[in-house]
């Protein structure tokens, strides 16, 4: 599982990941910051998720299994589809799990359909 709390972290998956992946994590993560920082001037670049709970790109179903998610919806970009899977950590950080469909075999996909 990789831990994403910068644009940097994303940055540096660059040549690592799909373009497709990499685009939807970027979306992503400027959604949260339009959430978090719709009254604060900060620059993206000075953004952090830290405070507020971390993007995680999963990449074994064994890393989430077991996990209680408060929501999970499903996205698409061209070839890939991902969940977003939202669980809340100590009651008081809510933290993304992004999980690409492609790592999924069917019975881990139904399992993740489910809590569509």
């Amino acid at each position: 599982m990789i831990r994403i709390t910068t644009q940097k972290d994303i940055e540096d998956l660059r040549n690592i990941i799909s373009k497709n992946l990499y685009d939807l994590l970027t979306c992503h993560f400027h959604t949260l910051d339009k959430i978090y920082c719709a009254i604060e001037d900060n620059p993206m670049a000075q953004f952090s998720l830290d405070d507020y709970g971390a993007i995680y790109l999963v990449q074994a179903y064994d890393e989430i299994k077991g996990k209680i998610f408060e929501s999970v919806e499903k996205n698409s970009l061209h070839d890939i589809v991902i969940y977003i899977a939202q669980h809340l950590s100590n009651n008081e950080y809510c933290a993304d799990y992004i999980i690409p469909q492609s790592i999924l075999n069917n019975a881990e996909r139904n399992q993740i359909e489910k809590e569509l």
